[in-house]
Formats: structure tokens, sequence, C-alpha cells
């Protein structure tokens, strides 16, 4: 995705602050989003020991919500 105004970024809080020294790169997030649009849940990959359990626990969460 493109979001050269940032618009998108900031909407989902992954814009970096104007003053970071890596601004044009977005934080790394991953959202879980509900079927009508919603933010069920949000995850910070770099909180994660490792991407399996990361990947272990989005799976999880998704089961839970279904």
């Amino acid at each position: 995705m493109s979001d050269p105004d940032r618009v998108m970024g900031t909407a989902y809080e992954a814009a970096r602050p104007p003053d970071h020294p890596f601004v044009s790169l977005p934080e790394r997030i991953t959202y879980l989003i509900s079927p009508d649009g919603v933010i069920a849940r949000a995850y910070d990959p770099s909180s994660a020991t490792s991407l399996e359990e990361h990947s272990a626990q989005l799976l999880k969460d998704i089961e839970e919500l279904s």
C-alpha cells in the first residue's frame, strides 16, 4: 500500500512521529479485523519472541473470535 500522505498510517496508528529518523517507514503492526470492519485486536510483532509465537497467537485469537 502506498500512503504518501500518511492518512492510513495515522488512522491505524502505524505512522511514526514526524521527527522520527525513519518517519517514512510505518510501524509494524498486525491487525485482526472483524468481517464488519472493526479492529478486534492489534498486535505489536516486535513484542513476540518469534514469528511462530506471533502467528500462533494470531491463529488462537481468530479461532476464539469465530
